[in-house]
């Protein structure tokens, strides 16, 4: 998370209070203090505040969660499948690519009930280990270092 409203702060906190009898959370890259400004902190909500390196973090989840409004290159979900997490993200412009391509399931922050629906279907290990595969070809043919330097040297042979 970032103490930036366009990431959702506010809705991730109210998201956190409607379900935690379903999951817990935990939230990292924002400072308790910070936090606070967005709303009541849920006493079930781990704080874990800034990490120097997210890779160990986001591979102890089985859930990544996105409650942005809005995104340009949604890095943060680009890592979290790298990391191999089931992403469960809000219905923004920047999310519908990754349900397209069956590499997330999208939820409508704003919405009562809607992400208690996208868990459930996080249940059906059958899809999720699906969505899982789809996430990491995702991840190996279009966002790795490897395909990055293709590109570029693509790139550099058409001038």
């Amino acid at each position: 998370a970032r103490a930036d409203l366009a990431k959702g702060p506010d809705l991730f906190l109210h998201l956190a209070l409607e379900a935690e009898s379903l999951v817990s959370f935990s939230c990292a890259g924002i400072l308790k203090r910070e936090l606070e400004n967005f709303g009541k902190i849920p006493s079930s909500l781990e704080i874990i505040g800034p990490v120097d390196d997210p890779v160990p973090y986001l591979e102890s989840l089985d859930l990544f969660i996105s409650t942005s409004r809005n995104e340009g290159l949604p890095l943060g979900v680009l890592e979290a499948m790298a990391a191999g997490c089931i992403c469960v993200l809000s219905n923004i412009a920047a999310h519908e690519h990754f349900e397209q391509l069956g590499t997330a399931i999208l939820f409508d922050a704003t919405a009562p009930g809607s992400f208690a629906a996208a868990f459930k279907k996080t249940l059906d290990h059958r899809k999720t280990e699906a969505m899982l595969e789809r996430a990491s070809t995702l991840i190996r043919e279009r966002h790795s270092l490897e395909s990055f330097r293709e590109k570029l040297a693509v790139a550099y042979k058409s001038f």
